[in-house]
């Protein structure tokens, strides 16, 4: 596995627990403050996740923002074609 999907996973792992505090905050604890703003990080966190993802597509970084469409924005990203195995032109074989 390469970094730049290790990083997509753990990222996007930790986005979704943090989602997960941020509605259990909200609705069990009444502590609406903590659990807006975790809801908020974590879509952050997650385009910064599909960023990863992108660059190990060898894909531009700006497809990252898929990250924040998360369930519909990330299987877009995993039906993107991998760039990562083609060689071009101007590389040594």
């Amino acid at each position: 596995m390469t970094v730049h999907n290790m990083s997509f996973l753990v990222l996007g792992i930790v986005s979704l627990i943090l989602q997960g505090i941020g509605f259990a905050l909200i609705r069990e604890y009444r502590s609406e403050e903590t659990g807006i703003l975790l809801l908020i990080l974590a879509p952050v966190l997650m385009a910064i996740a599909a960023s990863f993802y992108s660059t190990g597509k060898k894909r531009a970084i700006l497809w990252g923002f898929l990250g924040l469409l998360s369930p519909v924005g990330l299987l877009f990203l995993a039906v993107l074609e991998d760039r990562s195995a083609q060689v071009g032109p101007g590389d040594a074989a």
